[in-house]
């Protein structure tokens, strides 16, 4: 059986750290992120979006672009971390 990561919270970093962790162990484990939203704010964009150039629309990211490299999304309110 593969060992099963669990990140919470799919912001700028719950979604770095799942995709360097797929990058560093590929395919030798399971990893799932539990968020909310269906979109996040893209947090480096929020400089652009300041001073001009970028648009509100161009600082959100759909949380399900990460099932494209094979992390799995789980749409949720966490209510508690047991598991």
């Amino acid at each position: 059986m593969k060992p099963v990561i669990l990140v919470l919270g799919g912001g700028t970093g719950g979604l770095m750290t799942a995709h360097f962790l797929r990058n560093k162990l590929g395919s030798n484990c399971r990893i799932i992120v539990f968020e909310k939203e269906e979109k996040n704010v893209f947090a480096p964009s929020l400089l652009w979006l300041m001073v001009g150039k970028r648009k509100t629309k161009d600082v959100y990211r759909s949380t399900k672009l990460i099932a494209k490299k094979g992390i799995e999304l789980i749409k949720i309110v966490l209510q508690s971390t047991k598991f």
